[in-house]
């Protein structure tokens, strides 16, 4: 789980930096490793809304409120409702 935990960081570390592609490349690792975590769903349905990449992000959102080991916190779940809502549009 740590592995994973620490692949979902880099994610976001490499996001945050706006390296989409190497961001993407660790949020599939953790997702390997740890398939149910909504999290890293949620953050690489954002990378790739950032790259405009809506059907992708779109199908990520839609992930990230299905897992459950962990689940969204109450702001996260309502943001990914939010946006399969306006990516739909």
């Amino acid at each position: 789980m740590q592995t994973a935990y620490a692949h979902s960081g880099l994610g976001l570390a490499y996001a945050g930096l706006g390296n989409y592609e190497l961001a993407l490349s660790e949020f599939q690792k953790s997702i390997t490793l740890e398939p149910e975590n909504a999290w890293v769903y949620f953050n690489r349905a954002v990378s790739y809304e950032l790259m405009g990449k809506q059907d992708e992000a779109l199908s990520d959102y839609a992930t990230s409120l299905k897992k459950q080991h962990p689940p969204l916190n109450p702001h996260k779940r309502e943001r990914a409702e939010a946006k399969r809502k306006t990516l739909r549009a």
